[in-house]
């Protein structure tokens, strides 16, 4: 923990080193002034987790249009293949977004590490930690945060990373638009998924963990953004059932509003790859562009 804290310390330092940003404990908030300074900068950090180091990509353009959006890979997925294997992240870049890239390794975005999970996926990090490791820290620039005048973060996650996506969009205040495209949401679906048995323990011995927890994305009500649903019919990874059954919940449980919409894009013939994540990735920047 200190050595983590350390390294905080030295990242923050790195990117607080323009005169005109105001720290979290000297930011004054005027109702005419609704917006927070930053400096303009393109820095990548290391935080560790367990021991293991996870790399952080930030970036703010010239033409920064003050929303942010955070990227999240899939499972063993690197999070620069949105860079180098997609077109999202260099036009999302040109637009005028802030970007944040984690690396999350083989991380399964479970909420805790339990004492049931096989060793080795004891040591993968958890959205908790995404939250309070990295996350935390941009509420200096007034993302993720409630107070008034925030400013608006948007979410894209793929694979497992589209899991983490609409979890954290239960958790995380002030989002604009949170992309899922190819994940899987409902622990029921599958009670003998290896990823889930290896990081919850067995469907068997732990039923209310599978059932009634913050990792079973399906119990947990409407959500206050909007989304982005995507997933490809042929999807041999992962099934397309779960997408579709996400859509139809948060479209019954979003009913009554007329503030927050649920997109879906569900095309015949895609797959679980960068090809059909690049086209998805495309249409979910172009609804963050144009809403």
């Amino acid at each position: 923990m200190i050595r983590i804290a350390v390294i905080l310390a030295c990242c923050s330092a790195f990117l607080l080193n323009c005169t005109n940003v105001i720290s979290p404990s000297d930011r004054i908030y005027q109702a005419s002034e609704a917006r927070f300074k930053f400096p303009f900068t393109d820095t990548t950090y290391t935080v560790n987790y367990q021991g293991n180091p996870y790399q952080v990509y930030f970036k703010i353009p010239d033409n920064c249009n003050e929303e942010l959006i955070l990227f999240l890979p899939g499972w063993n997925y690197s999070v620069l293949d949105w860079k180098n294997k997609t077109k999202v992240w260099k036009m999302a870049d040109s637009f005028g977004f802030a970007t944040l890239l984690v690396e999350m390794g083989k991380s399964v975005y479970m909420d805790s590490v339990y004492p049931e999970a096989r060793a080795d996926y004891r040591t993968f990090p958890t959205r908790t930690w995404l939250k309070d490791s990295i996350l935390y820290r941009f509420k200096e620039y007034g993302w993720f945060d409630t107070i008034a005048g925030s400013r608006i973060a948007h979410i894209m996650g793929l694979s497992t990373g589209a899991r983490g996506a609409v979890a954290l969009a239960y958790e995380l205040p002030n989002l604009g638009l949170v992309s899922a495209l190819s994940g899987d949401y409902f622990t029921m679906m599958d009670t003998a998924d290896a990823l889930l048995k290896n990081s919850m323990g067995p469907y068997f011995k732990f039923p209310s963990r599978w059932k009634y927890g913050s990792n079973n994305i399906g119990n947990r009500g409407p959500i206050s953004c909007n989304i982005f649903i995507a997933h490809g019919y042929e999807d041999k990874i992962v099934p397309f059932r779960h997408s579709e059954k996400i859509a139809n919940c948060l479209k019954s449980l979003n009913i009554d509003s007329s503030e927050y919409q649920v997109f879906t894009y569900f095309p015949k013939k895609a797959g679980h790859n960068y090809s059909f994540w690049n086209e998805a990735g495309l249409r979910a920047l172009e609804k963050i562009s144009n809403r």
